[in-house]
């Protein structure tokens, strides 16, 4: 049976050695571009940047950093206003809650009030029919006067 071998990996020694020999190479942080860039109009040859790899990427990296802290900025924005104007519903529905809550009140004490009108003005009648004093007297209607009073005092 043959064995199957995996194929070697390329050689770069040999390749870069010759490149290598007793020639100072950059660093990398200050290898700039030698392709030559033309000018996609006239097709003339435009100079090769002056910048290196490192400031031509920094400053692209820069301009995505901006961008994504812009974007940022202004999503963290619409959360606030998004809060905000949740914030200033419940303040509202709290104050509608409030008057409504009031304006309840208000009805329930005047029909209270109405009703409590009503049984005086009944009491006063059948008084009125029976000859009998309204009061605290200890005529034949104290009691249901006492009654009434009470209802007035504590309903």
């Amino acid at each position: 049976m043959e064995r199957h071998e995996l194929p070697k990996p390329l050689q770069l020694k040999s390749v870069l050695k010759p490149l290598s020999i007793d020639v100072p190479t950059p660093s990398p942080i200050r290898v700039t571009f030698a392709a030559v860039a033309r000018d996609a109009e006239t097709g003339a040859a435009v100079p090769p940047s002056p910048r290196t790899r490192e400031q031509f990427y920094l400053s692209v990296r820069e301009r995505r950093k901006d961008k994504r802290r812009a974007r940022r900025t202004e999503r963290i924005e619409e959360i606030k206003a998004e809060l905000e104007a949740k914030r200033a519903a419940k303040v509202a529905a709290e104050e509608e809650k409030e008057k409504k809550k009031k304006k309840e009140e208000e009805l329930r004490i005047r029909v209270a009030l109405a009703e409590m009108q009503r049984e005086v003005e009944e009491a006063c009648k059948r008084a009125k029919k029976f000859n009998a004093v309204v009061g605290f007297g200890l005529d034949e209607g104290w009691y249901p006067s006492v009654i009434e009073c009470m209802r007035a005092v504590y309903c």
